[in-house]
């Protein structure tokens, strides 16, 4: 009688695991459900934010070409980690330049007067503005700008 409690005890037992194992799994499916759900709404809020692109044409950090970035009211570009379009590239200085929408004119600012940034090739005093297709360079970067969403 006792061997024959313990085995239904074990058996009560793994059923008690696998219910447990699959409500484990069923939560994770759900959090991953939810987040994405989150991810999804945060992603067409931020597609809403955006004015166009900035795409990295032309860089010597090789794993940075390609790269493209959603134009805000404020796009800062350098070799810092805090500027929205960091490029780890010693020819850039720490905030090189900056793509800033004013009304209905997209500016771009040189914040790097020793290095310099260019706009279609020639370089830029203080401030010029910006129209779809630019060719922006700092350094050994080059940007492109795509007023299209």
């Amino acid at each position: 009688m006792e061997a024959s409690a313990y085995s239904v005890l074990a058996m009560i037992m793994q059923y008690w695991f696998i219910i447990a194992i699959l409500y484990i799994l069923f939560r994770i499916v759900e959090n991953a459900m939810a987040e994405y759900r989150t991810h999804r709404q945060i992603k067409k809020e931020i597609g809403k934010q955006f004015f166009g692109y900035i795409e990295i044409e032309a860089c010597d950090v090789g794993e940075m070409q390609g790269r493209r970035y959603g134009i805000r009211k404020e796009n800062v570009f350098g070799r810092s980690k805090r500027c929205e379009i960091a490029i780890p590239s010693a020819a850039l200085d720490a905030s090189h330049g900056m793509v800033v929408l004013r009304g209905k004119k997209l500016m771009l600012f040189d914040l790097s007067h020793a290095k310099g940034v260019y706009l279609n090739g020639d370089r830029i005093e203080k401030q010029a503005q910006l129209s779809d297709g630019d060719e922006i360079r700092a350094g050994d970067t080059v940007l492109r700008i795509n007023l299209e969403r």
